[in-house]
């Protein structure tokens, strides 16, 4: 049995760009992966074809997830895929924005993939990453990219500019549904005035890269954030408190994780940030970048 471990992300800033006749959304945002918290997957090959998931976390549908999709999608294009056994360790949030289950595809698919007398190349797995879900191809390679389309348009970034930034991740215990918060967002423009709706943005507010060459200057806004923040008023709470810092705070992806980043020079303030919220009983996960 092999151990696979699966990292998480956040999403610095998300900006909705468009709609695809297919419903799917557009986005424009800065994907940066963080070790923890992550996922662990407990892996082996049986002789046996298709794929057994055991997960005791709540809300994970054994027989229909993200690691049955994708062993799917890769059987489809790989006749006699060999069969897996997988227990799945639940330590990425689910419903918070952190793409746990996006990280866990990914993860099970390079892992597959490496095992197979003739690999597929980087292009068609990730292929095959898109066909399961939009954030998969990040995970197959995950250092900081700025992520457009529906998740194919992948771009490397300069990851230097945040260098030495301390970041708070805060993670309530909610889930936040990706659907309904697109859902709500659509429902919010559809009742806007065509002035006001965000999806006539200009090309340089739509698609705008987050970092530029000078200073690390970050635009975290999160189109997602005010809908969300209707449904769940607590995570507007828990910003507020975050912000009495005089930090950058953000909702990570559809939510429910709630970030801050602080200075370099500002170490002890992102720790006096940590312990009071832990005090509070909020899982906590502090990083330097």
């Amino acid at each position: 049995m092999d151990t696979v471990i699966a990292g998480c992300k956040i999403n610095l800033g998300l900006r909705i760009t468009g709609i695809r006749d297919n419903g799917y959304h557009e986005i424009n945002s800065l994907f940066w992966p963080l070790p923890e918290p992550h996922d662990t997957l407990e892996v082996d090959l049986v002789s046996t074809p298709g794929i057994h998931v055991q997960c005791e976390a709540y809300g994970i549908c054994p027989t229909r997830n993200t690691l049955t999709r994708a062993y799917e999608a890769l059987a489809q294009r790989v006749p006699h895929l060999p069969g897996v056994n997988i227990i799945l360790r639940k330590g990425i949030p689910p419903g918070s924005g952190l793409g746990g289950g996006s990280s866990d595809a990914a993860a099970l698919l390079q892992w597959l993939n490496v095992r197979m007398s003739q690999p597929l190349d980087a292009q068609e797995l990730t292929r095959i990453a898109l066909r399961v879900g939009a954030d998969i191809p990040f995970f197959l390679q995950p250092f900081p990219c700025n992520v457009r389309g529906i998740g194919e348009i992948i771009e490397p970034v300069d990851n230097t500019k945040l260098s030495g930034m301390h970041l708070i991740l805060v993670c309530p215990s909610l889930h936040s549904s990706t659907p309904q918060a697109y859902a709500d967002y659509d429902a919010t423009i559809a009742s806007a005035t065509v002035g006001q709706n965000s999806l006539t943005k200009s090309a340089s507010e739509a698609n705008g890269f987050f970092l530029v060459t000078a200073e690390p200057i970050l635009d975290l806004h999160n189109d997602l954030e005010a809908v969300v923040f209707s449904r769940y008023p607590q995570l507007a709470d828990l910003k507020a408190t975050l912000l009495r810092f005089g930090t950058k705070v953000a909702m990570s992806g559809s939510g429910s994780a709630i970030f801050a980043l602080f200075m370099p020079k500002d170490g002890v303030k992102a720790s006096a940030a940590a312990s009071i919220l832990r005090e509070k009983n909020y899982r906590v996960y502090t990083h330097v970048l």
